[in-house]
């Protein structure tokens, strides 16, 4: 996504050495560089905007608790997703959902016109054959930027599981987009 800055790997390892050893900036830091994404992948778990802003906050504090259990600070990108995955699927088995949602209106650039918006129905078909943990890895990987270690750290694989996961998933959205292009 545009809007987001990138996060270089030391800048995490740095977040995560402040936070264990107790900076009370630490947390702020954390919230301004990685709160967008983040809201923006609970609002993709749990397609509601309250409920979204509530996982993120409560993974944030479990981050802040559980810091000493990550073993090594380059690890810090994939926990952080992994804790915020967690929360989101916690709230989804154990919480429920608001009967009317409020849904995160999607980012449209200033000046898109009508193809642009064909464009993303276009995108938004294609992804539909995809299944939902195919859709969650390619969100991972492309949008959030996660390396194969990342999001396997983040849906519970094996980097291998992973790698060959996101790359069935774009073999198939490959596949779809052909198809819908066709049809």
């Amino acid at each position: 996504m545009a809007a987001w800055p990138s996060i270089d790997r030391e800048a995490d390892q740095r977040l995560a050495q402040s936070l264990y050893a107790g900076d009370p900036h630490a947390l702020p830091e954390i919230y301004d560089s990685y709160a967008p994404r983040l809201f923006d992948y609970c609002h993709v778990l749990l397609r509601d905007q309250e409920t979204a802003a509530l996982a993120l906050h409560d993974s944030l504090i479990t981050v802040q608790e559980r810091i000493g259990r990550i073993p090594d600070a380059r690890l810090f990108r994939g926990w952080l997703y992994a804790v915020t995955r967690d929360e989101c699927l916690r709230r989804r088995a154990y919480a429920e959902l608001p009967v009317e949602r409020q849904r995160a209106p999607e980012a449209v650039p200033d000046g898109a016109d009508e193809a642009d918006e064909a464009t993303r129905r276009l995108v938004h078909s294609a992804l539909l054959v995809l299944s939902g943990s195919q859709r969650e890895a390619l969100d991972l990987s492309l949008r959030h930027e996660l390396d194969v270690d990342e999001v396997a750290e983040v849906l519970g694989l094996t980097p291998h599981d992973a790698s060959v996961h996101v790359a069935q998933a774009r073999h198939d959205l490959n596949d779809a987009f052909a198809a819908v292009v066709v049809a």
